[in-house]
């Protein structure tokens, strides 16, 4: 892989999936074949290429704009609750404490599994 061609020919790339599968591979391929570290790749121009369009099928982002982001992942991660249980994350309103242990946190259909089972 010439990843410095790579680098040049994403350039004028529109499909930010397809860009982002680029720099998985790159970086893949200076850690493995290249053996390079973190640092390196980091400051490898052909990161630094594909990062910048990245950032560029993004519209940039500026700081104001990354706080917004930042404020909406952090509401939006929050919306979802992880049934201990099964491991699935379900909103708020479908997840409750097990009537023996409150602190548990249970979807619907593991709590009234536990409830049958209690029976």
């Amino acid at each position: 892989m010439n990843v410095y061609q790579e680098a040049l020919d994403v350039q004028d790339a529109v499909n930010l999936t397809a860009v982002s599968g680029l720099l998985n591979r790159v970086c893949k391929h200076l850690l493995r074949e290249e053996k390079l570290g973190t640092d390196a790749i980091r400051g490898h121009a052909a990161v630094t290429m594909i990062v910048d369009k990245i950032l560029d099928l993004n519209g940039r982002p500026n700081a104001q704009a990354f706080g917004h982001a930042h404020d909406t992942c952090v509401v939006k991660a929050g919306e979802l609750i992880r049934c201990e249980d099964c491991g699935e994350h379900f909103p708020k309103d479908q997840i409750r404490p097990y009537k023996f242990e409150p602190d548990v946190k249970l979807c619907d259909g593991c709590h009234d599994q536990r409830m049958e089972g209690e029976g």
